[in-house]
């Protein structure tokens, strides 16, 4: 779907090395945990995005996330599957 890069700045994105995406990844997972071990329940029902209508929860904006990961890791595997038919 895309977020409004084209397919030239897409492919422009080359990591130093794998060490930079596993840092990234330690960070963000970090940040991820810090946040879900501090949320309540009452958290679930605040409202994180005024911009739409209706206005976002937090709630549902966890559930956007989720979605979002389970996406990626499914195309992952996919291509991991594709690499391993054709090599």
């Amino acid at each position: 779907m895309g977020y409004g890069h084209a397919a030239e700045q897409v492919a422009s994105v080359r990591p130093e090395s794998v060490q930079v995406l596993l840092d990234y990844y330690d960070a963000v997972w970090g940040r991820t945990e810090t946040v879900l071990e501090g949320a309540t329940k009452a958290d679930l029902d605040r409202i994180v995005d005024e911009s739409w209508e209706p206005p976002v929860t937090m709630g549902v904006r966890w559930v956007s996330i989720v979605d979002d990961d389970v996406q990626h890791a499914g195309q992952a595997w996919y291509l991991r599957g594709l690499f391993e038919r054709s090599a």
